[in-house]
């Protein structure tokens, strides 16, 4: 055995003979002899292989147990954190170098910058919260080779023995207050493109196209998670925290093709019209509106679908009102009649709209209409079960706009409209307007607004109040009721006729001008009043018990039309000098009819002609003396 421990073995393979070259410690003798071996040299030579492998093992055994000792609670050798070598330190001198480290950091650079060309925006990490973690990162350092299955381990001290492992530098910071920051710089900078659009013209253009296309305009956007990426990374590795803004450029992405070819299909929309039913409402989309739904990519744009049927949606819905009723000394104190509950099924709605748009492109009907879907609920409780008196449904409605009142006139209509509201007129019993309200002068709580008097327009307690018996004698006539007294105003007043024909008004004055009905039906019949003062809006409703009457207003003609005289100044010294106030405006002199039909199964039961005389009424403006 100490033969081969002396010598150095020299084996080779020739033409299958093994030749073994044995030289010995005796350098001078220089015995070297050379002869074919046996099987017996064979095995000597294998069992001289296994023993350097032995010996290779147990030798690295022994610089691993070595290495193992000499960084016992130390960091491993080639781990660097933010380029610093931390190798052969406890993880409580790591912790102290990053620190010393992170302040370093701190101290140099105390802001990210964010910067686009010559703009720039710093962010304190101060205002973000920002702090470093040396004892987190110390504690990572340390686990370099120590943490996973043993092979893992290994592998990682290979690499440190053999290469470089870089570390960053835990941080925190406010996540939400730095992307707030960015975005705000964001939106400094962004541009939202502006989307191809299509409008529809007053008159064809010189090609005889009646649809106009704007092809849009490109817009730019700044890319804010990659901003957020830039600024991890410079804090992560301790680099210059300059960050270059990735501004963007966004492109509405729509072809010259595609441009012309929904111009062709705007073209098929032009002098149509949709009309959407939902039960209690109508909507009519004329080809302004239809062309917006058009998608440049073909077809309709689903998304604009889907958010014009949420807006129907919104107008349409309602929960169940149970109806409410409480009088108190032949008044109706309380009252809310009851109303189903709507939903419009908006999913089917959608499907609905879209089909109907596609049949306006193939269709030569200019005019088509689709019914929504809409789910009703019934209310619990209805008139008839809170009530002995017959109120049980609606038998008439008026509408009159009021847009441009004073603001004394507006008091005025919500005043007399809260006195009317509420009054009970019982089976046979006569109505009358002026008993209803009550008095009308400043002591009553009225104000000053213009009222016709002796043939001018003047101030005066009250004015107004001709609204909300205009609007009674609409309810009245449309309820199908007898009108016993009824006088039109001396000239066209313009507030009636913003959503109604000239001559249907009804004035009144205490005590030589009234307004009045009979109550010729089954029951008692309510009066009930709704002020919109935000859409300038009077409506009153009559509820009672319906005979099955039918009104009609037949044969309205106006006639006679008579141009207004020129405008009159009236001196008022409580106006600056120059100032100008107009207090009524000019109206054409005429006459206005109508004929009143009430009919009940097939046969008349009350008609009536009513005649309107307008004088010709001058503008009339204030001057400022």
């Amino acid at each position: 055995m100490s033969f081969w421990i002396q010598c150095r073995l020299q084996v080779c393979l020739h033409d299958n003979t093994h030749l073994i070259v044995v030289t010995t410690k005796d350098e001078s003798a220089q015995v070297k002899q050379s002869r074919a071996i046996g099987p017996f040299f064979q095995l000597s030579a294998l069992a001289g292989w296994v023993t350097l492998a032995l010996g290779f093992v147990v030798g690295a055994v022994i610089s691993l147990l070595a290495f193992e000792l000499i960084y016992w609670g130390k960091v491993y050798p080639r781990v660097l954190v933010q380029g610093l070598r931390v190798e052969g330190k406890t993880e409580y001198e790591t912790e102290a170098l990053l620190a010393s480290r992170a302040e370093d950091v701190d101290r140099i650079d105390p802001a990210i910058l964010l910067k686009y060309q010559e703009n720039e925006w710093p962010i304190l990490k101060a205002e973000i919260g920002f702090s470093y973690l040396p004892a987190v990162t110390a504690r990572q350092a340390m686990k370099v080779g120590r943490e996973g299955s043993t092979a893992a381990q290994l592998g990682q001290q290979w690499r440190a023995l053999t290469g470089t492992v870089r570390l960053p530098l835990d941080f925190t910071y406010d996540e939400e207050l730095l992307m707030t920051k960015v975005a705000t710089v964001a939106a400094e900078l962004s541009v939202p493109p502006v989307p191809p659009e299509i409008t529809v013209l007053d008159r064809p253009d010189p090609s005889g196209s009646w649809v106009e296309v704007q092809v849009g305009e490109s817009g730019t956007v700044v890319d804010v998670d990659e901003v957020k990426m830039a600024i991890d990374d410079g804090l992560r590795w301790g680099t210059t925290l300059v960050v270059a803004l990735p501004v963007k450029v966004v492109d509405p992405g729509v072809s010259a093709e595609e441009l012309e070819e929904t111009r062709q299909r705007a073209e098929k929309l032009v002098g149509k019209t949709l009309t959407l039913t939902s039960d209690e409402q109508r909507w009519s989309l004329e080809a302004e509106d239809l062309v917006t739904f058009l998608d440049f990519k073909g077809g309709f744009s689903q998304e604009k679908i889907v958010e014009y049927g949420k807006t129907l949606a919104e107008a349409t819905d309602r929960q169940p009102q149970d109806a409410a009723f409480q009088y108190v000394e032949g008044r109706v104190t309380q009252f809310r009649p009851a109303k189903d509950g709507l939903r419009l099924e908006t999913e089917k709605a959608v499907g609905q709209i879209e089909s109907k748009l596609d049949e306006l492109l193939t269709t030569d009907e200019e005019v088509i209409s689709g019914a929504l879907s809409v789910v009703r609920a019934t209310p619990s409780i209805t008139l008839e079960d809170v009530n002995n008196l017959g109120i049980n449904e609606l038998l008439g409605r008026g509408v009159s706009t009021y847009t441009g009142s004073i603001a004394g006139r507006r008091h005025n209509i919500a005043l007399s409209a809260n006195r009317i509201n509420g009054v009970l007129v019982a089976p046979g019993q006569e109505f009358s307007f002026n008993a209803s309200v009550g008095e009308i002068s400043n002591a009553t709580g009225y104000q000053q607004a213009y009222v016709i008097r002796s043939g001018a327009t003047v101030l005066d307690d009250g004015g107004g109040v001709c609204q909300v018996s205009t609007t009674v004698f609409r309810a009245a006539l449309d309820a199908g009721l007898p009108i016993t007294a009824r006088r039109a105003h001396s000239y066209r007043v313009g507030y009636y006729e913003q959503n109604a024909k000239a001559g249907l008004d009804a004035t009144v004055y205490a005590p030589t001008t009234d307004l009045k009905f009979l109550n010729d039906t089954p029951a008692h019949i309510l009066v009930q009043m709704i002020n919109n003062a935000g859409a300038n809006t009077l409506s009153v409703e009559i509820y009672g018990t319906s005979d099955g009457r039918t009104a009609q207003i037949l044969n309205h003609r106006v006639w006679d039309i008579v141009p207004a005289p020129p405008p009159r100044y009236q001196d008022d010294p409580t106006l600056g000098p120059g100032v100008v106030k107009q207090i009524d405006y000019e109206a054409a002199g005429a006459k206005a009819k109508f004929d009143y039909v009430v009919t009940r199964g097939g046969e008349t039961i009350y008609s009536k002609t009513f005649l309107s005389n307008f004088q010709p009424w001058q503008a009339v403006y204030l001057r400022g003396v």
